[in-house]
């Protein structure tokens, strides 16, 4: 709201607002979404061997599921294009 009202300040129309205010939603990372869950042991150590497997961390592993899967929510994942 401040760059807007800035941005009104230096004389932008409101199509060019807008066309800022579309490219600002295209900024990537953004904001950082955090879920948490529960796993049993069992889970967690499936999850690490195949982390390990992978030659990546658990965090790393995790990461990109939950990203995969909060763009099929927005979306904006493979499934929905």
């Amino acid at each position: 709201m401040m760059a807007t009202g800035i941005l009104k300040g230096f004389g932008l129309s409101d199509a060019q607002l807008h066309k800022a205010h579309e490219a600002w939603l295209e900024i990537p990372n953004a904001v950082e979404v955090i879920g948490k869950t529960n796993i049993t042991l069992r889970q967690y150590d499936r999850l690490l061997k195949l982390a390990e497997s992978q030659h990546r961390s658990l965090s790393d592993l995790v990461n990109e599921q939950v990203s995969k899967a909060v763009q099929d929510l927005a979306g904006e994942g493979a499934a929905s294009k």
